[in-house]
């Protein structure tokens, strides 16, 4: 599986119909394509989006603190 681009995954993301209940997941796996771009905004954005849902878990939304955190540690050290 190769990452074109967080510009795929936000494509994937508005075209596809996904149920209440699996859009923290999804919002979380787009969060991770983007931290892998320069775009950490996006990454942020989707992060976010997974651990404020109603319909995320404890664990997810606790993962995404802890993303949510790395990309927080990454911007002090630039």
């Amino acid at each position: 599986f190769h990452v074109v681009g967080g510009a795929a995954a936000a494509n994937a993301y508005e075209n596809f119909r996904i149920y209440d209940k699996q859009m923290p997941q999804l919002c979380y796996m787009i969060g991770e394509l983007y931290s892998r771009t320069p775009n950490k905004e996006q990454a942020r954005k989707f992060f976010y989006l997974a651990k404020t849902s109603k319909a995320s878990n404890i664990m997810l939304q606790r993962q995404s603190e802890n993303r949510l955190d790395d990309l927080k540690e990454g911007e002090k050290k630039r």
